[in-house]
């Protein structure tokens, strides 16, 4: 199984993944679930959207919103600060 991320204080570059735009699908249906009506859209971003050359194995993901609110800080705290 490849994992995403590295531990706290170490940074890893590897080779790249074809998994990595899978994973980006699993999280971009479980962001859009948890933000609810005020999600716009989100798209991978960074080293791992970009098929063939190596990344840091850390997903970024930009999530565009029609409105900020506080809540969406815990739901992504909770939700989504976390290895795959």
């Amino acid at each position: 199984m490849n994992m995403i991320g590295t531990p706290y204080g170490k940074v890893d570059i590897v080779a790249h993944h074809t998994d990595w735009a899978d994973k980006f699908e699993n999280e971009k249906d479980l962001l859009q679930n948890a933000l609810g009506n005020d999600f716009i859209k989100n798209e991978h971003v960074e080293s791992t959207a970009i098929p063939g050359i190596a990344a840091k194995p850390i997903l970024d993901i930009l999530v565009g919103l029609k409105e900020l609110n506080i809540n969406y800080k815990a739901t992504i705290d909770n939700s989504f600060s976390r290895k795959l």
